[in-house]
């Protein structure tokens, strides 16, 4: 194994060579090809740095969610990717919720500035202190449709 992974090594090598030297505009696609190699092999912090090589730091981005490292997600979409933020929360967030961990749902949600997917949680599983708490600070609107709603009445009678 040893053997193959030394090959493949020096196959990139060669590779990254030929592009410095005749081929500048392949130099992002080999990057990748490599960052997946290193990706599969669970060389992360590689991988990352040659899905940035190649421009393609979503990759990234999505290589750390799939490993479920939100750290270096989050780290990697606010240096090179701002606009992913906001999926990298809501992403945490939805693995938080399966994990009944609303507290950090909530708050990557609120980072993404989604507060109406974890309203809408509370909603469903009946959480209604929660609910009412959420409306109330980040969607005043909503808190009028709560305030009517038969649930928020029976609330009240307890």
């Amino acid at each position: 194994m040893n053997r193959l992974i030394m090959h493949v090594k020096m196959a990139f090598d060669f590779a990254f060579d030929l592009c410095r030297l005749e081929a500048k505009n392949r130099l992002p696609s080999v990057h990748f090809k490599l960052a997946q190699q290193l990706e599969e092999e669970g060389e992360f912090e590689k991988a990352e740095m040659h899905f940035i090589e190649s421009g393609k730091p979503k990759e990234a981005i999505l290589m750390y969610i799939h490993d479920q490292d939100w750290e270096n997600a989050e780290r990697v979409a606010k240096k090179h990717s701002p606009e992913t933020l906001s999926d990298v929360y809501i992403r945490q967030a939805r693995m938080a919720i399966e994990q009944k961990n609303f507290a950090c749902a909530e708050s990557c949600l609120l980072r993404a500035n989604r507060p109406e997917i974890i309203l809408r949680c509370y909603k469903e599983l009946e959480m209604w202190q929660d609910a009412i708490r959420i409306a109330k600070d980040y969607m005043p609107a909503e808190l009028k449709h709560l305030e009517v709603s038969n649930n928020f009445k029976n609330l009240l009678l307890k």
